[in-house]
């Protein structure tokens, strides 16, 4: 049942979903602009990829727009089933990935942060229709109320199914559920450590930029990142998460030598192809909830 009656006058429906909708593209543009960023496309250098740069990261980012603020409108009407809000997006969700595609050369620049993204837009759009503010703990419950016996029930198909994605083809392979294991559990790796860490960073007063960079850091310690188990292994990830935390040991970012870690870091990514894409998606999605509670500030 919403609540509108019972709380204070807020902005207009209108003003909502556009704040959503323009959050959700600035996020995405703010995270490929975070530099340096260990193996991935920045605005220093492509990173581990040879068929992609910023710029067209930027286009990728400017044509999902409409796509994010359409999904934010139906979450914001919803008032059914939220497994039904989660399958009445994903179309959606399919027609934007065209739409990246055909802006890309069919490289695939967002296709995980369509997914993440999309899905917090809907849930975000939603609770607050129905609480009148963008409370981060129902919009992360919410997220699970969406997903988890869909996604568990794809889980158990792609045992017996053949892999159509990369994603697919390391649960297949490893066992990591990746982009989903993270969706149906609420994004505890953005709930529990990238969002809590990025709030207390920008209070301290941390130029955005550097914030960035130190949670993208702290997401390469235990993210399963599907991207390094497609294109290598267990153990190259399992490298990667050490090398982030001894980064993070000497201050990470915020500190010169830190810096200077990161630097390095970039430089072993990029000598062996390795890409943290999955860590990527997880910051952009942090900077979108950063830039929700940012408006619900007093």
């Amino acid at each position: 049942m919403r609540q509108a009656e019972t709380l204070a006058p807020v902005a207009s429906k209108s003003h909502i979903i556009s704040y959503i909708g323009y959050s959700a593209h600035a996020a995405l543009i703010e995270e490929v602009s975070t530099t340096p960023k260990p193996g991935l496309v920045d605005q220093h250098n492509s990173g581990s990829h040879s068929d992609m740069d910023y710029a067209c990261f930027v286009r990728s980012a400017n044509a999902l727009s409409p796509y994010f603020t359409e999904m934010v409108s139906i979450g914001y009407h919803w008032c059914r089933n939220l497994e039904d809000l989660f399958l009445a997006i994903r179309p959606i969700g399919m027609e934007a990935e065209k739409a990246m595609l055909s802006v890309t050369n069919s490289v695939n620049t967002h296709r995980g942060a369509i997914f993440s993204l999309g899905l917090m837009c809907a849930a975000s759009a939603y609770v607050h229709a129905q609480w009148r503010h963008f409370d981060i703990a129902r919009i992360f419950s919410t997220c699970i109320d969406m997903t988890q016996h869909i996604l568990q029930s794809e889980l158990l198909e792609l045992e017996t199914m053949r892999p159509r994605t990369h994603g697919e083809n390391v649960y297949r392979k490893d066992g990591s559920k990746g982009v989903r294991g993270e969706a149906m559990t609420g994004f505890p790796s953005v709930r529990d450590v990238a969002l809590p860490l990025m709030v207390s960073y920008m209070a301290g007063g941390y130029q955005q930029n550097l914030c960035n960079v130190q949670v993208l850091l702290h997401l390469m310690t235990v993210v399963d990142d599907s991207n390094v188990l497609a294109r290598h292994d267990r153990n190259t990830l399992e490298s990667i998460h050490a090398m982030a935390k001894d980064i993070l040991e000497i201050g990470g970012c915020f500190t010169q030598a830190g810096m200077e870690s990161v630097q390095s870091l970039d430089a072993y990514c990029i000598a062996r192809h390795i890409s943290c894409g999955g860590c990527a998606d997880l910051l952009a999605l942090t900077i979108f909830l950063a830039k929700l509670l940012l408006y619900d500030e007093p």
